[in-house]
């Protein structure tokens, strides 16, 4: 039975993407991601927050539930995550025997500088891939590299270089080390275009052979009255010029969500139907089923299902995973899921249908830490800033108190990390206020940056 999965749901700190669970489509990630960065409102007035201290995974093995491995965070005096130490179970021992380590640091303003993950050897946490990042002034990302060690120094393999314009990226290069020539050199690369309301109107890949950059594949993209993609076309260059590949359309309800997803090919020189999603909502807008179809003989043929149950907004408590076996539905997989009273995961469950019943296969507890927001420090601290309302709708305000004469920069991201608002102000010795126009924004969670040099306040607002 054919199964098409885009990208992996990641459920809290990916540790089911650890384990190798199957895959989530894209769409529904998108989706269930959107209904989740709605729903802090019930919290809205709490300057409390929760973060993850330690998980345990526990495998369903011979009738018994058998604890396998255990992953601890530790956070800098800001709260972002400094390190994960993983632990495996010895059976032998019925003890925890330390597995691997990733350490993360940051810059001033707060973005990944690097991450370094380690390997425990039997006594000492051993160095084994380097993740390093730098930015440019507006903090966007310019070169991604990842190095190996060899027992004594770093050595480059791959990097990412970047380049932007006022829409956004708009080259990512790839290049490998040539230990040889002690030279990086470049392998492929991606050029985005925008059209004039900032839109993404293309992507292209080209692979970098005899010293000149050669055409491989494309991506143009087309959009309704209301701004939203209707029409990915995907094309390949051969002899000189582009030809058809594949297309994908996108239909929408009323509220913006995904409603259905068609996949088709180039055949012949005609477009043949290849596969396509449907997605439907409860009252609430929240995705309650999807089902994949392939296209069979002239006609739309079922495959399988995905059909999810929620208990408090859009926290689901069941995930269900279905195929159709040509007269019915069939149980094949599922993910359950229980809260704590704070709306945080509390336990994950991987469970399979073995034709008759649910046979548990592993499960993940979380345990938490509260924490208060930060405040600021530096030139900014002589009155820690009030961003006002929250939750905020048309407009926000930004009022603080400067120590000294300096530019100042307040950003808002959405739930994904995209900055969607800026605005920068000269401050003055004592009191400065900075309005933001936020009437375009949708609503949901955001997070906020107020920063000079040397200060940075972060937190969290909801727009209604």
């Amino acid at each position: 039975m054919k199964k098409i999965y885009f990208l992996l749901l990641l459920l809290p700190l990916g540790l089911l993407a650890q384990h190798n669970q199957p895959n989530i489509d894209a769409f529904t990630k998108q989706i269930l991601d959107k209904q989740k960065s709605a729903f802090t409102k019930a919290h809205k007035e709490s300057a409390i927050y929760w973060r993850v201290t330690s998980t345990n995974f526990e495998t369903y093995t011979g009738g018994l539930w058998q604890e396998n491995d255990t992953a601890v965070y530790e956070y800098d005096t800001l709260n972002y995550v400094s390190t994960i130490t993983k632990s495996n179970f010895d059976t032998g021992t019925s003890a925890y025997v330390p597995s691997t380590r990733d350490l993360t640091t940051y810059n001033a303003q707060f973005y990944t500088l690097s991450r370094t993950y380690q390997t425990y050897d039997g006594t000492l946490f051993v160095n084994s891939t380097l993740y390093a990042y730098e930015y440019d002034a507006q903090n966007r990302q310019t070169s991604y590299t990842y190095s190996t060690w060899d027992g004594a120094v770093w050595v480059g393999q791959t990097r990412t270089l970047s380049t932007y314009d006022a829409n956004g990226l708009i080259s990512a290069t790839n290049q490998s080390y040539n230990a040889v020539t002690s030279a990086w050199e470049n392998t492929n690369r991606t050029v985005y275009t925008y059209d004039l309301t900032g839109k993404q109107e293309s992507r292209l890949d080209q692979n970098w052979v005899g010293g000149a950059w050669e055409n491989s594949t494309r991506e143009v993209y087309t959009y309704n009255t209301e701004g939203q993609l209707s029409l990915t076309l995907g094309q390949t260059w051969s002899s000189g010029a582009w030809e058809n590949s594949y297309e994908y359309t996108y239909q929408y309800n009323a509220n913006g969500s995904y409603t259905l997803f068609i996949s088709r090919q180039w055949v012949a020189g005609a477009w043949e139907n290849y596969y396509r999603y449907t997605y439907t909502y409860n009252s609430s807008n929240y995705m309650e089923a999807n089902v994949l179809e392939y296209w069979v003989a002239g006609a739309w043929e079922k495959d399988s299902r995905q059909v999810i149950t929620y208990v408090n907004g859009p926290n689901y408590d069941i995930y269900l995973f279905q195929d159709w076996d040509g007269a019915l539905w069939v149980n094949d997989y599922r993910y359950e899921y229980t809260y704590d009273s704070y709306n945080n995961y509390d336990v994950t469950a991987y469970t399979v249908w073995d034709g008759a019943a649910w046979v548990p296969s592993n499960r993940t507890f979380y345990y938490y830490e509260s924490f208060e927001v930060v405040g600021i420090s530096g030139p900014l601290a002589a009155k820690e800033a009030k961003v006002f309302p929250n939750p905020f709708e048309g407009s926000l305000t930004i009022e603080f108190n400067a120590t000294t004469a300096e530019n100042a920069i307040f950003s808002l991201y959405d739930i994904t990390g995209k900055q969607v608002a800026t605005s920068q102000l000269q401050t003055v010795v004592g009191n400065n206020m900075l309005a933001v126009n936020t009437a375009d924004l949708q609503s949901g969670l955001y997070f906020y940056q107020l920063s000079s040099a040397g200060s940075t306040l972060k937190g969290k607002l909801i727009k209604n």
